[in-house]
């Protein structure tokens, strides 16, 4: 699939187990890897992540990591309310969040028994091989 800025659900992720999340310093990309219940896998590569936040609840017993809900929206105005919302932490030398008002960025998010929140250039759903 290409590379995307869709705005909307990612119905192919819904109900879906994540089974990993790798992220690249020095591209400033992330994957999430995602399995569906008959064991098909699903990544997405996030491309020029500039801030992304990880929540999850501190339960020991959770073996798996269900996945309820998965978005994709176009941001806006160089992207200055969603960073300030994640507390992306780069500021102006009048302590102003920074924006960028020249890119195209899009916030990805991921609700379930961990929460993602990911500000990013654009994004790529894969199909993998079956486990």
């Amino acid at each position: 699939m290409n590379k995307r800025e869709r705005d909307g659900d990612l119905q192919e992720l819904r109900d879906t187990i994540l089974k990993d999340l790798q992220y690249e310093v020095g591209t400033r990309n992330l994957t999430l890897l995602f399995e569906e219940p008959g064991g098909s896998r699903l990544s997405v590569h996030l491309s020029g992540v500039l801030q992304m936040s990880v929540s999850s609840t501190d339960d020991p017993a959770l073996e798996n990591v269900d996945v309820l809900h998965v978005s994709a929206q176009k941001v806006e105005g160089g992207g200055k309310q969603e960073l300030e919302r994640l507390g992306y932490m780069w500021r102006d030398q009048q302590g102003n969040t920074l924006t960028y008002s020249d890119s195209s960025l899009v916030h990805f998010l991921v609700e379930g028994d961990i929460c993602i929140a990911v500000i990013c250039a654009c994004f790529e759903v894969r199909r993998a091989a079956q486990v």
